[in-house]
């Protein structure tokens, strides 16, 4: 019933998972991430216990009870999944967009989403989708990432405008702290 991808970014040590779903508040079931160890993206019966860990290893696990279409895919420091999908297409679109995607983890995340959704997600329909991105530490500088969208027709379209949105609010932050110590 749920579309998700869960990816590190060795070179930044950032770790994030994407998730979207025909069922409200996806965010705070299947999602979970800690800074400088690993993140988890649990679907169908949830395990937070299951996911990718602080040296870049990916696991992933289709159970043999899930509702077709289900199943999952791995690469380099990431792996794609889903259950109650239209198909693998979905699957593979996600990984697909995530290998040729560059930049900020939380865009590429984001962008594996929307290629999951263009290619039909969920079967049973849309509903809600959630972003998250952890930095090896946070501070001012190196935000955590949570967004969550819940009972919205489109979800994972709605999670980009307010990503858009708080990255935008993000930059004018950090030019305005810039200009206030340069005048210091």
């Amino acid at each position: 019933m749920t579309f998700s991808i869960v990816a590190r970014d060795p070179e930044r040590d950032l770790f994030g998972v994407a998730v979207s779903t025909a069922v409200p508040c996806v965010g705070g079931v299947c999602t979970y991430a800690k800074a400088g160890v690993g993140a988890i993206a649990s679907q169908s019966y949830v395990n937070v216990r299951l996911g990718i860990d602080g040296q870049g290893r990916v696991f992933a696990y289709s159970g043999d009870e899930c509702v077709d279409w289900y199943g999952h895919r791995t690469g380099e420091n990431y792996s794609v999944q889903g259950n109650m999908l239209v198909g693998k297409e979905t699957i593979d679109a996600m990984a697909e967009a995530f290998e040729r995607s560059q930049g900020h983890l939380s865009s590429r995340l984001l962008k594996a989403l929307e290629a999951g959704q263009a290619a039909g997600g969920d079967k049973r329909g849309r509903e809600s989708a959630a972003l998250l991105v952890v930095p090896p530490e946070v501070s001012d500088l190196t935000p955590t990432v949570d967004i969550r969208v819940d009972q919205h027709p489109d979800p994972v379209a709605e999670l980009r405008r307010i990503f858009n949105l708080l990255r935008e609010r993000y930059r004018q932050a950090m030019e305005e702290l810039q200009r206030e110590q340069g005048e210091g």
